[in-house]
């Protein structure tokens, strides 16, 4: 569907000289989702949103989740009704809580006496899981203090018990954390169950939320049945497993020339550089295989990368070797002239290449934030605002805009 301005907010100005430089560069600020700040709007974009449309917290006001089609195993991950298929273990306690969640109105309040270690909360039902197979399993917990860590019993399909799987000791911090780790089945795995729990013996109370496992090596957004638009439940709500459709953001052809330019794109991955998908894409422009403009990360390299591509041959430029962790915010800028490509990350000068091939035929293509054509290659991760000049940004620029990893409201650019 078409966004209207409560989605998406557009501003087509000069930027202020005094923070962006003398020549000041012509821009439009694309917001993929609601926003908390009140902007100068020119009109409606023509940004069209598809699939799930889960809006999070982006660098100002509201981002939006661009992910890939996704199940959660899970099948009452954020206790709305109640406790069904949960159990408490080791002599803790557990209730439906509406004081404080992450999700929703409800969570999971688990009440240790602090008599053994790894006192807390179980599913009371086996999972149906594949064997050899990478999955990952993430919590939300909220507690004043005390350690937590997530354990998964393996079983045979039969029900023989065959391994646990620990993960981490995590310190509570009186805010809402999410706790992620990942495992592979054995060959004879074929179910497991979850335990939310205590690190040792501690007399303690925390809250759970946004329980998830799924196929994987990290932990992507929040699947759950009653999010919202591109989520739905397998079966009966809150008694079976989630699914997520492939979310897609777009925007019109005419937002950007392929001869002179450049995008700037906050971004918070779930992924960390270390176990990225293969080739997660920020921009996608491309009516053919010959003709394109490609904005992404490469895991193989660790670095951020983009193309131009014409007449079949591909020009490229990439960052520096990038590390940083899952849901650490970054600003990716692509820049572009008649000869020159470029790219910076987070503020730093920008790594240059020549342009020998020429300059994309892209005609009326879309645009593509954060997949290509919605169908692969998914950020997976929560985008925006964007913006896209008329032109390359300089080094002041370029430091200006990349202050928004910190992050910083846009309303310091002008």
């Amino acid at each position: 569907m078409s966004a209207g301005l409560a989605d998406v907010a557009v501003v087509r100005s000069e930027v202020v000289r005094s923070r962006m430089g003398a020549r000041g560069a012509s821009m439009r600020w694309l917001w993929p989702g609601a926003t908390d700040v009140a902007l100068t709007s020119a009109g409606a974009f023509g940004l069209d949103f598809s699939g799930a449309a889960l809006a999070e917290a982006g660098a100002v006001g509201r981002g939006r989740q661009v992910e890939p089609a996704g199940t959660n195993l899970v099948t009452n991950p954020s206790f709305e009704t109640g406790t069904a298929g949960w159990a408490s273990f080791n002599g803790a306690s557990i209730a439906q809580d509406g004081g404080d969640a992450r999700f929703g109105s409800s969570s999971l309040l688990v009440t240790t006496p602090g008599s053994v270690g790894d006192e807390g909360a179980t599913q009371s039902a086996l999972i149906a899981v594949s064997p050899s197979t990478t999955y990952t399993c993430s919590m939300w917990f909220a507690g004043a203090s005390g350690n937590v860590h997530i354990n998964l019993n393996a079983y045979t399909g039969g029900g023989a018990y065959v391994t646990t799987h620990f993960g981490p000791s995590t310190a509570l911090t009186g805010a809402w954390q999410r706790i992620a780790f990942t495992f592979t089945t054995g060959a004879t795995t074929g179910q497991v169950d979850l335990y939310a729990l205590t690190f040792g013996a501690q007399a303690m109370s925390f809250r759970v939320d946004g329980v998830q496992l799924e196929v994987g090596a990290y932990a992507s957004s929040t699947i759950d049945g009653s999010l919202g638009s591109g989520y739905a439940w397998t079966g009966t709500a809150h008694a079976s497993s989630s699914t997520r459709a492939a979310s897609r953001v777009r925007a019109a052809s005419w937002a950007l020339d392929a001869r002179r330019g450049a995008v700037a794109a906050w971004v918070r991955p779930a992924w960390g550089s270390g176990g990225a998908p293969a080739a997660p894409r920020l921009l996608r422009v491309a009516p053919s295989a010959n003709e394109a403009l490609d904005l992404l990360f490469d895991h193989a390299t660790g670095r951020w990368r983009f193309d131009s591509t014409h007449g079949g041959v591909t020009d490229s430029v990439a960052s520096a070797v990038d590390s940083f962790s899952g849901g650490a915010s970054k600003v990716v800028v692509a820049s572009w002239a008649a000869t020159r490509i470029g790219i910076s990350v987070d503020g730093g000068a920008p790594v240059t290449a020549a342009r020998a091939a020429g300059v994309p035929v892209l005609g009326a293509t879309p645009i593509d934030f954060g997949s290509i054509d919605g169908a692969s290659g998914h950020l997976d991760g929560v985008i925006g605002p964007i913006a896209i000049f008329d032109r390359p940004l300089d080094l002041h620029e370029l430091a200006i805009v990349g202050r928004l990893a910190r992050p910083l409201g846009w309303r310091e650019l002008g």
